[in-house]
């Protein structure tokens, strides 16, 4: 036998044992259905990949609102008067414009069940349900004038709200209430400072809601 080959035979001799040790062991259908497909030049030994448990839902449901239809135009100035204070860029963007007159509408409202950004939440509400109005977010703070119990957090948290301001650009509205007042700040939709776990989102009546 060629010198060469008999080295090479013996160098492989043991993975040659090793193999037929599997094939007839309590494995042995497992190695000898893989070795087929080796052979076949097939992927072999390709280990199931472990399913990552899914994130829990961003917004667990609370309840529902119903708003009666408003039927006059809301000048977004009327929202300046006692106890209510108005920030920077709210002034800067909402106070120049009105809303037409609104029909009845239900709210949902849900809690946020981990920290978020408004893009995370924006798509879990659906483009068709996130915007609301500053009428709406009158009707709720009137309501809720004296820090009364009712769907508005009066704790300090947010109360997020996704409304259009006077040139049609959508923002994403900050309403809290701290010691006797009610505080509207405004940001951009694109804000990378994420909103807190436990702070409230309010839209129109939004499939986040079906597994209620």
């Amino acid at each position: 036998m060629n010198p060469m080959l008999r080295r090479a035979l013996r160098a492989n001799l043991g993975l040659r044992h090793q193999l037929e040790k599997n094939l007839l062991g309590a494995d042995g259908e497992r190695w000898e259905a893989e070795l087929k497909k080796f052979l076949r030049q097939e992927t072999c030994w390709v280990k199931a990949e472990t399913p990552q448990p899914a994130k829990p839902q961003l917004l667990a449901p609370i309840n529902t609102l119903t708003i009666p239809a408003l039927p006059e135009k809301f000048i977004a100035s009327c929202l300046v008067h006692d106890g209510v204070h108005l920030w920077g860029n709210f002034r800067e963007w909402f106070l120049a414009g009105e809303e037409e007159p609104q029909a009845e509408v239900t709210l949902a409202y849900a809690s946020l069940t981990r920290n978020a950004l408004d893009r995370e939440i924006r798509q879990e509400l659906g483009a068709e349900h996130e915007e609301t109005t500053l009428a709406q977010i009158n009707w709720l703070i009137t309501h809720q004038s004296q820090g009364e119990p009712g769907p508005l957090l009066t704790d300090g948290r947010a109360n997020i709200f996704y409304v259009k301001d006077a040139k049609g650009i959508l923002r994403a509205v900050f309403v809290f209430r701290n010691a006797c007042e009610w505080h509207l700040f405004a940001r951009v939709v694109a804000d990378p400072i994420r909103w807190y776990e436990g702070d409230r989102v309010f839209s129109r009546n939004s499939s986040f809601l079906v597994a209620a």
